[in-house]
């Protein structure tokens, strides 16, 4: 007896050792996980950091230049030319169908090159898409400079007939021909400049009621972040009970397996199999239990990062509208 408790001593250390040697072993590779870890982290800060600057370029570009084509717009109807060129100013927006078939990180591209034509697309094919894109914009850009000059030169040629007119260089009846036809002109710029306004108007109104829903959908995701971390929170107290029970079971497990092995069952093999299997049925129900906690846990998580960006992305695009 002497000699089979000797002999199991000496397994237990054996054991110990290894266990020992397996944890350093494991420590060693978490820490060189965490190290890992911890340079990814660093490197895709800095490239959420180029992302953030190169969509701010985009965003800031875009808004400038739809402010160009409204400010050659306006001044084309306020110098005399037509309504043809009104409707630029609802500039086009992306659909929801290519801003989900869109990659974020490519979404402020598209809305600056004004297109809706996303699909799969190598470095190479983007590239020339995004040249022949904004060659097209440019070119109606262009369009609407030239259709202003044209606007501002006729304005021009109309004033230097009146004032050849109006100084007696003209007969009396070419005077009142050049005076109707100057009345007349005013007044279509008129009708022109009202119905621009009314466009305005009506373009502010609908940002204003889009500007109202983002905040109203900004407060609903607060309230919704606000549920989830409540919950997150429970889950995770509940979570940390269910792992300090676990460790006590584990502690009575081993201080109860000592204990038997000290035992004379133990040297005589006689173990009880009711016991046993009432231990390993409840540490079965309590690593489900733990498990479920952790899954459940998980999808808390994964939630409250899916709505934290969906919110960041709603406050982006309500900056932008303000």
């Amino acid at each position: 007896d002497s000699r089979l408790n000797r002999g199991g001593g000496g397994d237990l250390q054996m054991d110990a050792t290894a266990l020992h040697y397996e944890n350093q072993k494991l420590v060693q590779q978490l820490e060189a996980q965490k190290s890992e870890m911890h340079l990814l982290e660093a490197k895709f800060k800095e490239l959420r950091n180029e992302q953030s600057s190169y969509d701010n370029a985009l965003i800031s570009l875009d808004k400038m230049w739809n402010q160009l084509v409204d400010d050659l717009i306006l001044l084309g109807v306020r110098f005399g030319g037509g309504l043809n060129n009104l409707p630029a100013l609802d500039h086009e927006e992306l659909s929801q169908e290519s801003i989900e078939s869109c990659p974020s990180e490519e979404i402020f591209l598209f809305m600056l090159l004004k297109s809706n034509n996303y699909g799969k697309k190598d470095d190479n094919t983007l590239l020339e898409f995004a040249e022949e894109a904004l060659a097209l914009r440019r070119s109606a850009t262009l369009a609407l400079m030239r259709s202003l000059q044209e606007a501002i030169a006729a304005q021009q040629a109309r004033s230097e007939y009146l004032s050849l007119a109006l100084n007696g260089e003209k007969s009396n009846e070419d005077v009142v021909v050049a005076l109707q036809n100057h009345n007349d002109h005013l007044k279509e710029v008129i009708g022109n400049v009202r119905e621009a306004i009314s466009i305005v108007n009506e373009k502010h109104k609908r940002y204003l009621d889009e500007i109202e829903a983002f905040k109203s959908s900004y407060s609903k995701e607060l309230q919704e972040i606000k549920h989830l971390s409540g919950e997150l929170e429970e889950t995770m107290a509940e979570l940390e009970e269910s792992r300090r029970k676990l460790v006590i079971l584990q502690l009575q497990r081993h201080g109860s397996s000592l204990m038997n092995m000290s035992g004379p069952n133990a040297v005589n093999g006689a173990v009880s199999a009711d016991k046993s299997s009432d231990e390993n049925m409840g540490w079965g129900d309590l690593k489900d239990a733990v498990d479920e906690a952790k899954t459940l846990a998980g999808n808390r998580l994964l939630e409250l990062h899916e709505t934290q960006e969906d919110n960041l992305i709603l406050s982006n695009q309500l900056e932008d509208l303000q």
